[in-house]
Order: C-alpha cells, then structure tokens, then sequence
C-alpha cells in the first residue's frame, strides 16, 4: 500500500523529498528514488535494517539519491520533507502523530497498524488541522493511512 501511495503522489504532484521512517530493507526509499524525488532519508532504529537499506541502494546505483542512517523516528519527524512515510510500530506511531513536525510536511503515509491502532491513530488525526485522502486496508489487517495538512 504505501509503494501504491507514494507512486501515485510522485507521479501526481511534486515529491522532491521523501522521509521513511521505519525503511528496513529500504524497498520504500528506493521507490521513491525511481519514481524521481531527488531527495530521500532512509531512516531505521535497527543497525541490521540500515545495513541492508545501504546494500539495497548501493546495488540499485541510487548513492546520490538516498541516505540511509540509524535513529529513532521520533526525534528526526522534524527533518523537513514533502513527504512523510513512516510504516513503523504502533507505539512509536502514536508520539509521531503528535509532534507538530507532521503538520510541516506537504504529506504524510502511516503505515504498519493493526484495526485497532488504525482507529486510535484516525481517532487522534481527527483532532488536528489535516484531511485524510485514504485509508487502505486490503489484507483486512494491516492499515495505511494518506494524509496532508490542512495548513
């Protein structure tokens, strides 16, 4: 779902930056390389998951295009970019959506949550200045949510 989403907004609108917050093998990251955003942070908390995102870019020649590094997604939302792809635990999710740095970026996609986390996250997403474009859910399981600020 999210390489749907991010195909879809790269090839309607202008996507020069992307954030992915959660890469592991970094299939997301170099998507939206292909897909022509000139800038993408490959960001992971897991060592192992940066080092295959490395390998993966380097293999597929996108070295000028995506910068993987290791940190925690909470303390780098603030990274600006044009788009927000964090497929990332429930409980690292939901100290996300708090920030206001989510309200800084053209768009966002929140993915990895259970039907349960899903209405927690909409639930707190209704609280704020943004619109939802979409929500996916095509497994019945895992939720994938399209939003912009409304700012």
């Amino acid at each position: 779902d999210c390489l749907y989403l991010i195909h879809r907004l790269c090839t309607r609108h202008d996507i020069a930056s992307v954030l992915d917050i959660g890469t592991g093998t970094g299939l997301l990251s170099l998507g939206a390389a292909v897909l022509g955003c000139q800038r993408v942070m490959a960001c992971d908390f897991n060592h192992l998951a940066v080092k295959t995102t490395l390998s993966n870019v380097r293999r597929n020649g996108f070295d000028r295009q995506v910068l993987a590094f290791q940190a925690k997604g909470e303390e780098i939302i603030s990274i600006p970019c044009d788009l927000l792809v964090a497929n990332i635990h429930y409980a690292v999710m939901r100290q996300m959506i708090e920030s206001p740095a989510l309200l800084e970026k053209k768009w966002f996609i929140l993915s990895g949550l259970l039907n349960s986390e899903a209405g927690k996250v909409m639930d707190r997403l209704s609280q704020k200045p943004v619109h939802i474009v979409e929500t996916r859910c095509p497994d019945g399981v895992w939720n994938t949510i399209l939003g912009r600020p409304l700012i």
